[in-house]
């Protein structure tokens, strides 16, 4: 691995110390991987894309699908990169996306696969490198990872998976700074911004969250 990329890895238990304070502290006492594979079945965050109207209509994955229709998606591979257990991705599959998953939990790609994902990788996005995926995707889909989970510096990383007639959909909790500094690596990576805007994408508690949705294409 070059330096450069040795540079992306995260301390990813200092980045949610800064970000989410206590918030977070089930995180940081079960550790990343236990936490997701909990949170991949009940009682933990999981709801069957077509029988759960409200996290329907508020799915980040469909608000990204309903601007990118009208691209030529059908029988491309793409890559979700966090794809937890593939619910936000499911517009895409069923339109015929073929579509990969990365994620930290093992739980939460056999909940990815039951939904029609192929291809599943256990990775840590925080800490490990994806040489062994160099440019082989046409499109990345990351969806709630970016600003909530990581920082937004490891997103070349992700960008190294894909070829060089790609796409690239991230819906993800930024603040302007963040969503500007996205835009930015994007674009130094060759890709220029389709439609970059804030809208909802969940209720965290009573409290409205709205995600910066980012399309791109080189």
């Amino acid at each position: 691995m070059n330096f450069e990329m040795e540079s992306l890895k995260i301390d990813q238990e200092a980045f949610f110390r800064e970000k989410w304070s206590v918030s977070q502290s089930d995180v940081l006492r079960m550790g990343i991987e236990n936490y997701f594979d909990n949170w991949a079945s009940p009682p933990g965050f999981d709801f069957d894309y077509d029988t759960s109207a409200v996290f329907s209509q508020y799915n980040p994955g469909q608000t990204l699908f309903d601007k990118m229709r009208d691209m030529p998606l059908k029988d491309k591979v793409f890559v979700d990169v966090g794809c937890g257990t593939g619910r936000s991705c499911v517009p895409f599959i069923q339109y015929g996306v073929h579509m990969d998953g990365v994620d930290i939990s093992n739980e939460m790609l056999k909940r990815a696969k039951e939904r029609g994902y192929g291809r599943l990788i256990q990775r840590d996005l925080a800490m490990d490198c994806f040489d062994d995926l160099s440019e082989q995707y046409d499109g990345m889909i990351s969806i709630g990872v970016l600003g909530e989970w990581l920082p937004p510096r490891v997103l070349p990383r992700f960008l190294d998976m894909l070829s060089n007639n790609s796409t690239v959909a991230i819906a993800a909790d930024l603040n302007e700074r963040d969503n500007n500094i996205c835009l930015g690596l994007l674009e130094e990576r060759g890709f220029e911004i389709v439609s970059n805007f804030k809208d909802f994408s969940y209720f965290r508690g009573r409290v409205s969250v709205d995600y910066f949705y980012t399309i791109a294409e080189r």
